[in-house]
């Protein structure tokens, strides 16, 4: 993922440029290598967090978005990194049922295992791996996926307080 390559090349602007563009995932982003380049060279001297900043915000402007996020499940556990790269950051956590979720993903190539357990253990080390970094960091929100869910209205204006927007029902 794009945090994980920053995270490889903390400080090292070139590095986490090359770290992106070369990423397997780069093509599915549909930005152009070369204007992205562009933007990091006005920036000289950059670190990588300003060059994930700049890939975040050129994604975004994409689809004509001010604000970007990113959902990368398996960055829950690295989330102090994150805000150690980005301290802006807001780190919106949802926590689903663990059964629903290994109903999702046991028969997914990236499932933590075949067994019921395997899925209940990864996502119990999961989940509370994250919670235990998100309780250290000033910007962290927890929000069960089922109150998303049940109560909609509620949680979202709760969210959205967080993350300083306005909300509209």
């Amino acid at each position: 993922g794009i945090a994980a390559a920053l995270g490889g090349v903390a400080g090292d602007g070139r590095a986490a440029l090359n770290a992106i563009t070369g990423a397997e995932t780069w093509p599915d982003f549909h930005l152009d290598a070369t204007a992205f380049e562009a933007e990091i060279d006005r920036l000289a001297p950059c670190t990588s967090a300003d060059v994930g900043r700049t890939f975040y915000r050129m994604y975004a402007s994409r689809f004509g978005k001010s604000r970007w996020g990113d959902k990368t499940p398996i960055y829950g556990t690295e989330i102090d990194q994150i805000a150690g790269l980005l301290p802006e950051a807001h780190i919106l956590h949802i926590i689903r049922d663990g059964r629903d979720v290994m109903l999702s993903v046991r028969g997914l190539w990236f499932r933590p295992g075949d067994t019921v357990e395997a899925c209940a253990e990864d996502w119990t080390r999961r989940v509370s791996r994250t919670r235990e970094i998100g309780h250290r960091l000033s910007r962290y929100l927890e929000v069960r996926y089922e109150a998303l869910v049940t109560s909609p209205e509620a949680t979202l204006e709760t969210i959205c307080g967080f993350l300083d927007l306005v909300f509209e029902p």
